[in-house]
């Protein structure tokens, strides 16, 4: 048995329980809703770098110094509160779960994982990038004007990367549950 077999059987027997996987999506709703009071919402309209399909660094330096120090500090929270801790597992766990209930003994219930380990690397990158633009982690202050300097350009590129890492498997989920409903319903036809 291959380490990817391996994986996919943890991830079977870890996820047969129906309550655990209904008990987990309330979890999840319950979630986005204290997100949006507590973080969205005090964003003042500001879109958070973890909202874009990917982006470059001139994106996020205009993104990050539109925030007000207020705005930034509300952001920092998605990540010191836990949000950005729980929501990946949480939508990671989901998707392993289904392909599981729907496709027994398929080693796709690890695709979720892929987008869970770029999640987490966005986010660690964006934990950064907001303690740069707050000045606590380079001592910098970045007017929109100025040019960030070379680390946070760095930071920006790779949080711009984990971001588009992490959506391309997001929507590499939806089209294999896509393919397989699509098949199975092909199957069901023919039966």
């Amino acid at each position: 048995m291959s380490t990817l077999q391996r994986v996919s059987s943890t991830i079977e027997r870890l996820t047969k329980s129906k309550v655990i996987f209904i008990v987990l999506f309330l979890v999840t709703i319950y979630t986005f809703i204290l997100l949006q009071e507590n973080v969205v919402g005090r964003m003042g309209g500001n879109p958070a770098l973890d909202s874009f399909f990917g982006y470059g660094p001139e994106k996020g330096h205009k993104v990050m110094s539109q925030m007000t120090y207020a705005e930034k500090e509300t952001y920092l929270g998605l990540y010191t509160k836990g949000y950005d801790i729980v929501i990946p597992f949480l939508l990671t766990y989901l998707p392993c779960a289904l392909i599981s209930f729907t496709m027994p003994s398929s080693i796709l219930n690890t695709v979720p994982l892929l987008y869970m380990l770029g999640d987490y690397a966005e986010n660690i990158t964006h934990y950064f990038i907001i303690l740069d633009y707050m000045g606590t982690y380079t001592n910098a202050k970045h007017p929109l004007d100025s040019m960030p300097s070379p680390n946070t350009i760095m930071l920006l590129r790779a949080g711009g990367f984990f971001a588009l890492f992490k959506y391309v498997f997001f929507v590499l989920f939806g089209l294999i549950k896509k393919l397989f409903l699509v098949e199975r319903e092909h199957h069901g036809h023919r039966d």
